[in-house]
């Protein structure tokens, strides 16, 4: 019988013969398909995306502002005012309390407001540009000025002892809760303290922290809040108590500009009494600090008075009452600090049972406003940052204009200018130059006030999608 015809059959001859293969055509199209798609993807040219150009954020006027001012003691004047515009209404309201009290402002017009607590201020429209205001005492000569909300505050040479204490005040215009964290630095580093972190305000509220009862430290203290969440407007009330027959004495400690090596504290109040500049170094390197005396026309360092070194993280303090007196005495119109590393200054003055501070103060090329309280008053100028003129203007409660007087400067240079009695607002313009200036008053004690412009734009960020990282 003969094998079918598919019947494989299997040669001879001890060799095999090689067996033939059929390729897929699936394992074809799995080689051959990956590589058509790179080929394809190769010859793909996505469009060119135009050139990213960083732009600067936008200045956009300001359609509202805020003040916090903090509380009185008494009879203790809130002054607002509308300061180089056409005015307006403004808005007051106590914390806790829902109704707010509308307040009409004129241009360069004192308004005086009847309240003891600490008052939120708000100023829409025109006058949100305009709106400035200040917190005075007449028994004990004090001031201080109502502060813009701002994220990071610090305040150099509070106390939390017996014989020196200071109580920080904030205060939320908003309607949200608003976060804060408190950081203290003493002498010997920062302290850890778990109940100033995390210090939530409600909306609309405000919150006292006697830093007496919460960190009991003696010496010179330094602090810093900073807001994590919302908004809050942070003041201090700093006290001397009664010690024996020294009368009590009480007074509002300024907030200090950030951390900078080079400071001017303008504004020197002459007479018997002490003086104690206090020094914070929030950082972490030890910085080299020296102090310098300036006059109308120079600034030197007096014989005897040496390098202060400050530990990273640390407050230093020295005291000054000798050398500052002196030098006082003979013309001297501020402190000059320079140090190698960022610090804050303070200097802290008491005058015939009177607590008085001087805070830096920068030169600028724009306008400068303050508020003065009752008292002999002089306008104090420094650090000129060339020739030119400033005009210094002095109004009374009611918007007159009582003087106006321009003083030339060099250089580097100064000026000190009477204000006529009965000044309630003075403004000074610089004229091709820049220039710093304080307000110094002297009556029933003494008070020393710097001048700041107005805020008048805000930064709008330029945010877009796509940006290269």
């Amino acid at each position: 019988m003969s094998e079918p015809e598919d019947t494989p059959t299997t040669p001879t001859g001890g060799r095999r013969s090689a067996v033939r293969r059929v390729v897929s055509p699936t394992a074809v199209i799995a080689v051959l398909l990956p590589l058509l798609t790179v080929g394809a993807l190769s010859l793909v040219r996505p469009d060119e995306q135009p050139e990213q150009v960083a732009r600067a954020a936008e200045q956009v006027e300001p359609s509202r502002t805020d003040l916090v001012c903090p509380p009185g003691e008494g009879k203790d004047p809130l002054d607002l005012a509308a300061a180089a515009g056409s005015g307006g209404e403004a808005a007051t309201r106590v914390p806790d309390e829902d109704e707010s009290t509308p307040v009409e402002l004129r241009q360069d017009a004192v308004t005086e407001v009847d309240e003891q607590d600490t008052v939120l201020v708000r100023g829409t429209g025109e006058l949100a540009a305009e709106l400035i205001g200040a917190r005075s005492r007449e028994e004990g000569l004090a001031s201080t000025e109502c502060v813009l909300p701002r994220p990071d505050y610090f305040f150099t040479g509070v106390g939390a002892g017996a014989n020196h204490s200071s109580t920080i005040e904030l205060a939320n215009p908003d309607q949200g809760p608003a976060v804060a964290d408190v950081t203290v630095w003493t002498s010997n580093g920062p302290v850890d303290v778990p109940t100033l972190r995390g210090v939530t305000v409600p909306g609309g509220t405000s919150e006292s922290l006697d830093l007496s009862q919460v960190v009991p430290r003696r010496g010179e203290l330094a602090v810093e809040v900073v807001v994590s969440r919302g908004r809050l407007g942070a003041t201090v009330v700093d006290e001397i108590p009664e010690i024996g027959r020294e009368a009590r004495v009480a007074g509002w400690l300024p907030a200090s500009p950030e951390p900078t090596t080079d400071q001017l504290l303008l504004g020197l109040v002459g007479g018997e009494g002490e003086d104690t500049l206090v020094l914070s170094n929030p950082g972490t390197d030890e910085a080299r600090v020296e102090l310098r005396v300036v006059t109308e026309d120079a600034s030197f360092v007096p014989e005897g008075l040496e390098e202060v070194r400050v530990r990273g993280g640390s407050v230093e303090t020295v005291t000054l009452s000798t050398t500052v007196r002196d030098q006082v005495r003979e013309g001297a119109i501020g402190l000059q600090v320079t140090s190698t590393g960022p610090v804050t200054s303070t200097l802290r003055t008491v005058v015939d049972g009177d607590l008085v501070h001087a805070q830096p103060v920068s030169p600028t090329e724009a306008a400068t406003t303050a508020l003065v309280p009752s008292g002999n008053a002089h306008v104090v100028l420094g650090r000129a940052g060339g020739a030119g003129v400033a005009e210094v203007a002095a109004y009374d409660a009611d918007g007159k204009r009582l003087r106006k007087d321009k003083v030339e400067l060099t250089d580097g240079s100064g000026a000190v200018v009477d204000l006529p009695k009965g000044t309630a607002l003075v403004r000074v313009t610089p004229r091709r130059t820049e220039v710093a200036a304080s307000v110094v008053v002297k009556g029933n004690g003494a008070t020393v006030v710097p001048l700041r412009p107005l805020v008048r734009f805000g930064l709008v960020p330029d945010v877009r999608p796509g940006l290269p990282e």
